[in-house]
């Protein structure tokens, strides 16, 4: 009698146990055991998700031009592009796959505007048919948007592989050759070249999603030589980064962390690589088991210290295997093992709620149900502001309900990290701010290295006008050395609050507490700048203090 196949590392523990138990003849324990494997853990496997459609290479299937289809996850649609068009289908429910856009048309990648559909196509082995197509009544009807630029650049070599947008502009797009990138600021009506000839099979072209000026290219040079080059003025010039892989290495993909700017991850053919500083340097993590190109990374928007890699083993490529990091990338675990039937890598995988969704060449769609892991990683709670001042803004939140240790918070304006040390109290001062909206969010640092994924976001407004109370607070004298004396008028003062620049609260007893002052004994602060919040009978004002 054959075991069982185990798919899970854990799975493989659980066999082990019970054969042991089988030998001491612990039987209720044994089939306990048992039971709660079958249902949740051995049986986990990689199901298929019905989609049907052809995938169908082009002419000319080896360099220069391979064929690499890609998925886009919007909000809860899945759009997969194939060899037979753009096909789409709503995950949060029971509805079949449609066809999108292009129809009976290879498209290997798109980008969308509401009802504007720009595709990468593949037409004839010549290259003299379309390589662009556009649409700009959502997919029913499309022409051939196809610049003399790239036929002219490429000598007929049309073959393209990915396009992407900025940011934050929509009219600048990107799109990636077998012979370099090419950039439009015009949605594709004119076009200029990036980078110089020789560099070949782009695999990912991407504005970092808290800079829409860097943008970062990494892909193959040659045949199997790594190539990772970043720009900080939107492709103007470039930074090339060889000396940070092996040279028989392919970057598949990056993945951007969602919270912290610094943090990027890019899969490679043997394992992963991290930067801490924006991709200016990288390190080489070599995972521990023997895979074949890790063609797709992401990182858990939900719970930002997880992230997945995945790959096909060694040349047995109808094996595939799946890794999980809950330290944002430092450290990987198989957490699935599987043999689907058929070869190849992955050409693309998404994370949907609990599911990992792959593609693949020959078996379609294939989604993987995932363990839970524990969100101890939490957010902070009711995140709050106000307004304290004609140029201030107060922001108030809760701990986070976790049961890990709370290293510091980072507040964020406008997706801007405004803090360069962590705060340690749940409160920060956002001033010297001109009139107009600005939206907040707050990140938890945990001393295990696990950063949160963001607070609610918090849009605050400053207008030009005074709140009452503002007006009837007078503090002097500002700067101060010793006492600090605060008037309030015929306004009552309930308590007054001392922090520090970084938000930090700090313990002052008031000389005084009444009306119409209050005196503060500030003579034995490190001198800069403080923030005095007054909490009076008809509401509070928070005021600047300078210490000299």
């Amino acid at each position: 009698m054959q075991p069982l196949q185990l798919h899970t590392n854990f799975c493989g523990f659980i066999y082990e146990y019970l054969f042991a138990l089988s030998m001491k003849k612990n039987i209720f324990t044994l089939f306990a055991l048992l039971y709660i494997c079958l249902l949740q853990f051995c049986f986990a496997q990689f199901k298929p998700m019905g989609f049907d459609q052809p995938f169908v290479h082009p002419p000319s299937t080896f360099m220069p031009g391979v064929y690499y289809p890609r998925l886009v996850l919007e909000d809860d649609t899945l759009f997969v592009c194939s060899g037979t068009g753009i096909y789409r289908k709503t995950l949060n429910d029971d509805s079949e796959w449609k066809l999108y856009a292009f129809e009976n048309i290879p498209i290997a990648d798109f980008i969308k505007n509401g009802n504007t559909v720009l595709a990468v196509a593949y037409g004839t082995k010549d290259g003299k048919d379309s390589v662009l197509l556009l649409s700009n009544d959502g997919g029913k009807t499309f022409v051939n948007y196809s610049h003399p630029h790239f036929f002219e650049l490429l000598e007929g070599k049309t073959r393209l592989t990915r396009i992407s947008q900025n940011s934050e502009n929509k009219n600048t797009i990107y799109v990636g050759t077998v012979f370099g990138i090419s950039k439009s600021d015009d949605f594709g009506l004119t076009w200029k070249r990036l980078v110089p000839e020789g560099y070949t099979e782009w695999w990912q072209i991407s504005n970092h999603p808290f800079d829409s000026q860097l943008l970062f290219a990494v892909g193959e040079s040659g045949f199997i030589t790594s190539i990772i080059g970043y720009s900080t003025n939107n492709g103007n010039t470039w930074e090339w980064q060889f000396e940070y892989f092996f040279a028989d290495e392919c970057i598949y993909s990056l993945a951007f962390h969602p919270t912290n700017p610094d943090i990027i991850l890019c899969s490679l053919r043997a394992g992963v690589g991290s930067s801490t500083d924006r991709g200016k340097t990288w390190s080489f993590k070599n995972i521990e088991y023997p895979t074949f190109a890790f063609s797709k990374i992401l990182f858990d928007k939900k719970n930002p210290a997880v992230a997945y890699t995945t790959g096909g083993r060694g040349i047995d490529l109808h094996l595939k295997r799946v890794f999980r990091s809950t330290d944002m990338g430092v450290n990987w675990v198989l957490i699935h093992e599987e043999d689907i039937g058929c070869g190849n890598f992955f050409l693309d995988m998404v994370l949907y709620e609990n599911k990992l969704i792959f593609y693949t060449v020959e078996c379609g769609l294939l989604e993987l149900e995932l363990e839970p892991v524990l969100n101890d990683c939490a957010a902070v709670n009711n995140l709050t502001s106000e307004k304290c001042s004609a140029d201030c803004i107060l922001l108030n939140w809760s701990e986070p309900e976790s049961n890990f240790q709370i290293k510091g918070y980072s507040v964020f304006r406008n997706k801007q990290l405004l803090n360069n040390e962590l705060i340690t109290e749940t409160i920060f001062i956002d001033d010297n701010l001109s009139d107009g909206n600005y939206e907040y969010y707050v990140v938890t640092h945990y001393t295990n290295h696990c950063i949160s994924y963001p607070s609610n976001n918090i849009t605050a407004i400053l207008e030009v006008d005074e709140i009452e109370v503002i007006e009837k607070i007078v503090i002097y004298p500002n700067p101060a050395t010793g006492e600090l004396r605060i008037n309030s008028g015929e306004l009552r003062i309930e308590n007054v609050e001392f922090f520090d620049i970084y938000g930090r609260k700090l313990q002052m007893s008031p000389m005084s507490l009444s009306s119409p002052e209050t005196v503060l004994n500030i003579s034995h602060l490190p001198a800069g700048v403080y923030f005095l919040r007054v909490n009076t009978n008809i509401g509070q004002v928070i005021k600047k203090v300078l210490k000299e």
